[in-house]
């Protein structure tokens, strides 16, 4: 029975010292992506969400990693002119350590939508998307260079 109760004792102490370090990982990596935003209306405090709009119009969030995960996000998205349009997006996953992962939301005149992974030089991963990214090429530029200014990913 002694020897049940230690490996118990054993596995709730890696337990713990497991979500110490997760969440301190999180709070590190995370906290500095949502200075100067507001608490999105999903926030928890188990998957923090944070929004903001610049004065031209320009949306960005930040999503934390669900709970021990290591995957959250950052995104910006263009000014939409009504609710009805969707406008292009860029999509930012912090890797666990060091750098980025990139994806698009591309929408072309007929609203279909497109979604892109590309490299951290804006060209698609796959050569089939080659057009699409040619089509938004300066929509992808201008949302780099504001996911630039706001969470300075170089």
């Amino acid at each position: 029975m002694k020897k049940f109760l230690k490996t118990i004792l054993v596995i709730l102490i890696l337990f713990i010292l497991m979500n110490i370090v997760w969440f301190s990982w999180r709070v590190i990596k995370y906290n500095n992506y949502s200075k100067g935003m507001d608490k999105n209306t999903s926030y928890s405090i188990f998957v923090p969400k944070y929004l903001k709009t610049d004065n031209e119009g320009f949306s960005y969030s930040v999503k934390y990693p669900d709970y021990l995960s290591f995957t959250g996000n950052l995104a910006i998205s263009m000014p939409s002119e009504d609710y009805d349009y969707f406008s292009d997006s860029l999509i930012i996953w912090p890797t666990l350590l060091k750098g980025y992962e990139y994806g698009l939301i591309l929408y072309d005149e007929e609203n279909n939508e497109y979604m892109i992974e590309i490299d951290e030089n804006q060209n698609p991963k796959e050569s089939e998307n080659e057009e699409i990214i040619n089509e938004h090429k300066d929509n992808i530029k201008i949302l780099f260079n504001k996911a630039n200014e706001v969470w300075n990913l170089k």
